[in-house]
C-alpha cells in the first residue's frame, strides 16, 4: 500500500535520504540522463511523498507511466502493442483501477484521444484534450505540454470558474 506521507515525516525529522519529487526529474535533466537511466532511478530512489510520473523518451514507444509510493515503484505502465495501444492516460488515480463517479476524468479524456491516432495527433489536439471539460477542471492549476524530442516545453496557468468542480 501507499505509505503517502512517511517519507515527508522522516524528511522534517531530519532524515535527508529522501529526494523531493520534483528535485529528482531536475537533477536527472541536469546530469543528461538517458531515459532508460532516469526510468531506473525514478523507479528506485526513495521520495517525500507518492506520485505519479509520466515520462517520454525521443525515440518512439519510449513512453511510461510510474506509479511510486515514497518507498518503492508500485506499478510501471508502458504502452501495449499487442492491443494497439498508442498513448497513456494518467490522472490522478491508479489507472487499474475504475476512476471514482465523480471524477471520471479518464473517460473523458480517452473519449478525446480515441479521436486520433498516433500519427494524427498534434500539440494543439493535445492541448485541446486537456482543455476538456472534466479534464480540466477547477482544481486545475496547470497544464504543460513537452516534447522529448525537440527540448519544448509549453505551460499555461489554469483557471476554469465554469468546468467541474474536480
Amino acid at each position: 500500500g501507499y505509505q503517502t506521507d512517511q517519507g515527508f515525516i522522516d524528511w522534517i525529522k531530519g532524515d535527508r535520504n529522501e529526494s523531493w519529487v520534483t528535485m529528482l526529474p531536475r537533477q536527472l535533466f541536469e546530469q543528461g540522463a538517458s531515459y532508460e537511466e532516469a526510468v531506473e532511478a525514478i523507479s528506485t530512489k526513495q521520495l517525500t511523498i507518492s506520485v505519479y510520473y509520466i515520462m517520454s523518451g525521443p525515440a518512439e514507444n519510449e513512453l511510461v507511466v510510474l506509479t511510486r509510493n515514497n518507498t518503492s515503484l508500485v506499478n510501471k505502465w508502458t504502452l501495449d502493442e499487442s492491443i494497439d495501444q498508442w498513448y497513456l492516460l494518467e490522472t490522478n488515480y491508479d489507472h487499474w483501477v475504475s476512476p471514482p463517479f465523480y471524477d471520471n476524468r479518464r473517460g473523458a479524456g480517452d473519449q478525446c484521444m480515441n479521436q486520433w491516432n498516433a500519427s494524427t495527433i498534434d500539440k494543439g489536439k493535445m492541448y485541446d484534450v486537456l482543455s476538456t471539460d472534466p479534464v480540466l477542471n477547477q482544481a486545475t492549476v496547470y497544464t504543460v505540454l513537452m516534447d522529448a524530442a525537440t527540448g519544448s516545453l509549453e505551460s499555461w496557468v489554469r483557471r476554469c470558474e465554469i468546468c467541474a468542480l474536480f
